[in-house]
């Protein structure tokens, strides 16, 4: 197996560390499926150049891997080298020694991961990608377009493999197949949501799976993004650097409220003692400490609040039921909103010993459900109601009559008020009259283009709503301009109406 050459890193060792076991685990699964071919011949014995290289390669594995922080493959990869040498009379139990060694490789992945292990970020530089793609020539190509145009890339190509090579080099991005082996990219993602130290990692996901219902799932449980392939490397620069930016204001502790690790470990000593409510909180982005205060000073004294990620708080309410944490958010989410802010929970219940993990996947979807709902407060499990009083504004600007009905009674079944523009004049003056929450912008416009609206919108000063380009250019110069000119989401026809409704409901979060 040809190398890869060795790069230099001067005088910082950690650096050669950190780089040889980020290599290392990238390349595990191969090693492990050259190894499988080789097994292959058993019960005949295979060349005998073939099983000395085998053997040679799990001899540098097992040297190697010890020094890299992955003792238990050390230990397993010495097995299979004893078993793959010439004085073995066959190779019967090399195949168990190879499910031991993929075994071993889980193991040390879910150790804590060495101080050094972890690339501390380069200020100005780049953010660090993990590409997750199992199809070769596509790995190849995003990865050798993302290199040249500066960022640090590793490659993984197994579904199984993601998480442990997320844990390992804590990417500041993940880009996302969805038909992967192994694991799903759906089933990774819901993973790392609910992982202590990986839940807020930013995921695009990348995929030839088009259809409505897909995109809204991907969307719903967390993916930040839903790009088709084929993948144009210039949208998918603008497309990182807009999930970036979202992400980029954290925020600050509140009074109150436990930091996300203490929150977890006090959640599960009281979860095995008594029966509990768990709400996920979605806070304003303007009042997001102040808001999570006020949870923290309105909650019982024995109850917890703590920090998820920088615009969602978990709230634990201590032997009530789901029907009464959902009360008492209701209540203070009404008091918040008469002080103009805004606030939206999803709520599950959980008996005696439940699990954390469990009950946090349930609130995610119960949170997903109220957002689509446009309530205050959802349960899990809960039927859909009827939307709420107060809906938000959409304005639809779109000089094709039969698109604009469509959007609008799509809008309007989903509880949102519409409001109708037919010419980016007719836009500029609703806006003026009345600011909408969201706008749905076409390009083509008679009297103002869609670009010539965007860019009014961005002299005004003004807090702008949120705005998605509904466009069928999806030409890279077109897309390329309207994020510049502050575009929050763009969205080429034809689309699936339940994709958009998806992706109003995350600008909305």
């Amino acid at each position: 197996m040809a190398e890869p050459p060795v790069e230099p890193f001067g005088d910082d060792p950690e650096a050669a560390l950190r780089a040889t076991r980020e290599r290392f685990i990238t390349e595990f699964p191969t090693r492990c499926e050259s190894f499988a071919r080789l097994l292959d011949h058993a019960p005949a014995a295979p060349p005998a150049a073939e099983r000395e290289s085998a053997r040679h390669l799990a001899h540098r594995m097992a040297g190697l891997a010890g020094m890299i922080g992955l003792p238990a493959v050390t230990s397993r990869a010495r097995e299979l080298e004893e078993l793959l040498s010439p004085e073995a009379a066959d190779l019967g139990g090399a195949a168990t020694a190879l499910d031991r060694l993929r075994e071993a490789f889980a193991e040390d992945l879910r150790r804590p991961v060495p101080s050094w292990a972890v690339a501390a970020p380069t200020e100005g530089g780049a953010p660090r990608v993990l590409l997750v793609e199992d199809d070769p020539e596509q790995r190849m190509l995003l990865g050798a377009g993302l290199r040249q145009a500066g960022y640090p890339v590793t490659e993984v190509a197994r579904g199984d493999e993601a998480v442990g090579a997320i844990r390992v080099t804590r990417p500041q991005l993940v880009l996302l197949d969805v038909d992967l082996p192994g694991l799903d990219g759906l089933q990774i993602c819901r993973l790392l949501r609910t992982d202590p130290e990986l839940h807020d990692t930013p995921i695009i996901f990348l995929t030839g799976r088009s259809s409505p219902a897909d995109r809204v799932a991907g969307l719903a449980i967390g993916g930040d993004d839903y790009l088709l392939k084929p993948v144009d490397l210039p949208e998918l620069r603008l497309r990182i650097g807009l999930v970036l930016r979202r992400r980029a204001a954290p925020l600050p502790l509140a009074t109150g409220v436990l930091a996300y690790d203490a929150f977890l470990q006090a959640a599960g000593e009281q979860l095995a003692r008594s029966s509990a409510a768990l709400a996920l909180v979605r806070l304003p982005q303007d009042h997001a400490a102040e808001v999570a205060t006020t949870l923290a000073e309105e909650v019982r004294r024995r109850d917890l609040v703590g920090r998820y990620d920088e615009r969602h708080a978990l709230v634990l309410l201590l032997e009530a039921t789901a029907a009464e944490a959902a009360q008492q958010l209701t209540s203070l989410a009404d008091t918040l909103e008469r002080r103009g802010m805004t606030i939206v929970s999803g709520v599950a219940g959980g008996t005696r010993g439940a699990a954390f993990r469990a009950l946090l996947e349930q609130s995610d979807e119960a949170l997903a459900a109220a957002r689509f709902q446009r309530k205050s407060v959802a349960l899990y499990g809960e039927r859909s109601e009827a939307a709420a009083a107060a809906p938000l504004t959409v304005l639809v600007v779109d000089d094709d009559p039969d698109v604009a009905r469509v959007l609008d009674s799509r809008l309007r079944a989903a509880g949102y008020r519409t409001v109708l523009a037919f010419d980016g004049q007719q836009a500029l003056d609703a806006m003026a009259a009345s600011p909408p929450d969201v706008v749905l912008l076409d390009l083509m416009l008679p009297r103002l283009t869609g670009f010539e609206v965007l860019a009014a919108m961005k002299q005004t000063g003004a807090r702008r709503p949120k705005t998605v380009v509904v466009s069928a250019r999806g030409r890279e110069a077109d897309v390329t301009r309207a994020f510049e000119l502050g575009a929050d989401d763009y969205v080429t026809k034809p689309f699936g109406p339940e994709e958009l409704l998806a992706r109003l409901a995350r600008l909305l979060r």
